[in-house]
């Protein structure tokens, strides 16, 4: 069963996911560890792309120190994006947050955050798991290939610490539930806040481009489409254009 946490708060990081890795190497905790920073000045995200961020946006990392089955790694990525969209919906009941598989945050058609996981491994085990998330609060980079947004455009209620407990009590209960339940809810609450399903989408995946309407996502946490051909392409990782 998961434990609780061992939290931190900094002032300022690099970047949460290496902090918090830097934590757990230090004090060699048994627990798993949420860590905020308030100032994150160069934090990655997917494909080692920068993550921009200001003082004042929510930049957290959660190392979840228990091992899994490396099978299992797709649906706890789902696990983790429905934490986050479940904590958002808990504080702001009137917006309308979606997710883009496999780990972004969107509001209004536009990213607000995302997620990035990072795994450490020993035989053919998931040994503990970081989960990286950034959401604009105050702030929103421009001048990048997609339009991203804010929640001070939307809501007054502004409290990176707030949306962070909210986030590590979500994924306590979630881990839980899931070890006891499995993957169906979690599934079926992704797909019903699921940004593109039933669209036409663009996929890149190894410099490659695969077009076809959104089916569903399978046990894997893996993205269906269904080409111009009717053929069926199943992907386990990639980036929705």
């Amino acid at each position: 069963m998961f434990d609780t946490f061992n939290y931190f708060f900094l002032e300022r990081s690099i970047s949460t996911n290496i902090e918090i890795k830097n934590i757990k190497e230090k004090f060699k905790f048994k627990n798993s560890i949420a860590l905020l920073s308030k100032v994150q000045t160069g934090g990655k995200g997917r494909s080692n792309n920068k993550w921009y961020s200001n003082d004042g946006d929510l930049t957290c990392s959660f190392l979840v120190n228990q091992k899994f089955k490396l099978e299992n790694l797709g649906q706890l990525n789902i696990l983790m994006s429905v934490s986050i969209i479940q904590a958002l919906n808990e504080i702001y009941k009137k917006l309308n947050f979606k997710l883009k598989w496999p780990n972004d945050i969107y509001l209004n058609e536009k990213k607000l955050g995302g997620i990035l996981i990072e795994t450490n491994i020993k035989k053919n085990l998931i040994n503990y798991l970081i989960v990286g998330v950034g959401i604009n609060i105050i702030s929103s980079p421009k001048n990048l290939n997609y339009e991203t947004t804010k929640l001070s455009e939307f809501s007054k209620n502004l409290e990176p610490k707030k949306i962070f407990f909210s986030i590590t009590n979500f994924i306590f209960k979630n881990i839980n539930d899931w070890e006891e339940n499995g993957f169906s809810f979690y599934k079926k609450t992704w797909l019903k806040n699921s940004k593109d399903l039933g669209r036409e989408i663009l996929i890149r995946k190894d410099n490659k481009f695969f077009n076809g309407k959104f089916l569903k996502i399978d046990d894997n946490g893996s993205l269906m489409i269904k080409t111009k051909n009717e053929n069926l392409l199943v992907f386990q990782f990639g980036e929705v254009i």
